[in-house]
């Protein structure tokens, strides 16, 4: 039985419009609130509505960018006094510039 799929094979992989790269940071975020952020229920909404902001902040700074992006911009602007830590070769698929 054949499944609906993309024609193209070279596409990422994504669920509701996020790659896996944009999961992770998501997924970070809302960890990093639930700890960072008073474990009452006010705190537990202030850390999911931090997470729905961080997704559209993802969503529209993707747009027309190639998968990858964030993770190569993060490593340029955010990461450089960790060399070696989340590499921009590991995700880079793409060329640099």
């Amino acid at each position: 039985m054949w499944t609906p799929g993309s024609p193209v094979l070279d596409e990422p992989i994504t669920k509701f419009g996020f790659a896996l790269e944009d999961w992770c940071i998501l997924v970070v975020v809302l960890i990093g609130g639930f700890f960072v952020l008073p474990t009452s229920i006010l705190g537990r909404v202030a850390a999911l509505g931090l997470t729905v902001v961080a997704g559209v902040g993802v969503y529209f700074g993707k747009r027309g960018k190639p998968p990858g992006a964030i993770f190569h911009w993060l490593h340029i602007k955010v990461w450089p006094w960790l060399p070696g830590v989340f590499s921009s070769h590991l995700n880079q698929r793409y060329g640099p510039g």
